[in-house]
């Protein structure tokens, strides 16, 4: 929070005043410590308010695994441990968080893993690096890019031109312009045949291949692809249902690629998964892909009914209610005043109570 001059402290969950409102900024709280700053510099307290390390860094990060990474005013980076003393000094040029027991550090134009003590676990010999799981990092060479594990010991060599989003052990990977995904032992697992992914969200990504858009599951498998890729909106509901919204018209899959009527039936007639289509076989031991006949938004029948489709609907719509709630939530610590911002809070919340209620009724 922060009082009328723009000053910063912190609260408890009950209101009252912990920390007095007295630095020019103030972070979330990680792992017990939070980054603040007071004249353009910064430093950590705990969550009584006593500043742990002095307040002399030009930059810090949040804490992570029990390290929190500093600059000093040269612009080298180092490392200051739960007890605020600096156990690793600012020598780096750059340096990134402790995921496991290493990070990866740049010294002398170089990178290279260090551990806890400041010790490089083996010799620095990368142009950049960075993370992607405790046990794997990508590193670069000569405008590619590979991977190692913790013991920087090489997994895959430099051979992929983009490093892209890591999600549930899986990397998107880019070659000459398609994408696939290697996983948390560097292995690429999904070749890269797609023109478009995105991260793996509950063992499923969204991809798209010769103008269509569908999904896969890790073992590279498409659960379906749709004859287009053009959509006005794609979720993956709490259901096991996949539904897309294209056209004014819906279409809803299970995740075994089977296509689903508007009672949450398999289609009579229509293929799935494991058959072949007119975009051919896929990655993953050629599974084929889906033809999808067009389905129109089932109308209300009924107050209780089992509607895959329109409990979808009303699932989208209350999570667009919700970022919209929590964007909101986020301005109205800004302007606490704001009886605009109020209004609308409380506009957002009555949208997502209806929904609730029709997301019930259609069970």
């Amino acid at each position: 929070m922060h009082d009328e001059d723009f000053n910063y402290g912190y609260i408890d969950t009950e209101g009252n005043l912990v920390v007095p409102c007295r630095y020019n900024s103030a972070d979330d709280f990680s792992e017990g410590l939070a980054v603040v700053e007071q004249n353009w510099r910064k430093g950590y307290i705990d969550v009584d308010g006593n500043e742990m390390t002095p307040l002399i860094y030009w930059n810090a990060m949040d804490f992570y695994n029990g390290m929190g990474c500093v600059q000093n005013e040269e612009g080298l980076y180092g490392y200051v441990d739960a007890t605020g003393r600096e156990v690793i000094p600012c020598q780096f040029e750059s340096a990134d968080f402790f995921y496991g027991d290493v990070a990866p550090v740049c010294l002398d134009g170089s990178y290279g893993l260090i551990d806890k003590t400041g010790k490089f676990v083996s010799t620095t010999r990368y142009k950049s690096m960075g993370v992607c799981t405790s046990n794997l990092f990508y590193y670069g060479e000569d405008g590619l890019y590979g991977f190692v594990d913790a013991r920087q010991n090489v997994l895959t060599p430099a051979r992929y031109n983009k490093i892209d989003n890591c999600r549930e052990g899986m990397v998107a990977v880019a070659q000459q312009g398609k994408y696939g995904f290697v996983n948390e032992k560097g292995e690429e697992v999904i070749p890269c045949i797609y023109s478009r992914v995105n991260w793996f969200d509950q063992g499923f990504a969204r991809v798209a291949r010769n103008g269509r858009v569908g999904y896969i599951d890790k073992t590279g498998r498409e659960i379906f692809l749709l004859p287009s890729n053009s959509f006005s909106s794609a979720s993956r509901s709490g259901f096991g249902v996949f539904c897309f919204e294209s056209g004014g018209e819906v279409f809803i899959f299970d995740e075994e690629g089977n296509r689903l009527d508007s009672n949450g039936l398999e289609t009579p007639g229509v293929a799935s998964a494991g058959s072949d289509a007119s975009a051919g076989s896929g990655a993953g031991g050629g599974s084929g892909v889906v033809v999808v006949p067009s389905v129109s938004v089932p109308a209300s029948t009924g107050s209780s009914q089992s509607d895959p489709s329109r409990r979808v609907e009303w699932e989208i719509r209350r999570n667009r209610a919700i970022e919209e709630l929590a964007r909101l939530q986020v301005k109205l610590i800004e302007d606490p005043n704001s009886a605009y911002i109020k209004h609308n809070i409380q506009t957002q919340q009555n949208i997502i109570n209806t929904c609730n209620e029709m997301i019930a009724t259609y069970q």
